[in-house]
């Protein structure tokens, strides 16, 4: 199994992370992937009470004794959410949609990992600024809440680009460079893309 820096960062075996894709990435499934030695990282829907997600997060940590992470996104931030994570101490969190700035000094000071996904380079230099441990490039082709408009062929080698010139110039830089993960969703099976949480077993099984 390739192991990568980020691995090491985050004390996961496999650079594999899953979608946390709303109702989809319950504790079942993360627990599933992080069980394999991936990172599994747990949906938010908006609207849904916020008990509900400290509930979640400790369904998770019954079922796992690994890494995993939940996904916020902040354009959709619901209040008590980043509260109840740092009071929790995930692992990781992923945020999307929205300026991470107001929470990364505490998730760091709470030992939490912080991962940012970008749709361009300049949300990539943005997120490289603030200091998070990772940067997560979204090409147009994703699924789901989708911000970029450029194919991942071309953003990830720009994004890497951008990030390592930003480390040269001696600016803070997320903790490792793009391109040392994969974060998966779906997965074609033939012609019909099926949800992970029916692919995770094949999937990992083949990994192994």
């Amino acid at each position: 199994m390739l192991t990568t820096p980020l691995c090491r960062t985050l004390g996961i075996t496999a650079p594999i992370f899953s979608v946390g894709m709303g109702a989809l990435a319950g504790p079942a499934l993360a627990a599933a992937v992080s069980n394999t030695g991936a990172c599994g990282v747990l949906g938010r829907v908006s609207g849904a009470p916020t008990a509900h997600l400290r509930q979640q997060i400790r369904q998770v940590r019954a079922l796992t004794d690994k890494p995993f992470g939940v996904n916020i996104i902040l354009a959709t931030l619901q209040a008590e959410w980043i509260d109840i994570c740092l009071a929790e101490q995930v692992p990781l969190l992923v945020f999307f949609w929205g300026d991470p700035r107001p929470y990364v000094p505490d998730a760091h000071r709470r030992g939490i990992k912080v991962l940012r996904q970008v749709g361009s380079v300049a949300e990539a230099q943005a997120a490289a600024e603030v200091g998070v441990d990772g940067i997560i490039a979204q090409g147009l082709e994703a699924g789901g809440h989708v911000k970029s408009t450029t194919a991942l062929s071309t953003l990830l080698p720009a994004v890497v680009e951008a990030v390592a010139a930003w480390e040269a110039a001696g600016r803070p830089a997320p903790g490792q460079r793009p391109g040392e993960g994969t974060v998966i969703g779906t997965a074609p099976r033939g012609d019909t893309p099926v949800s992970l949480e029916r692919y995770t077993g094949p999937l990992f099984q083949g990994a192994h």
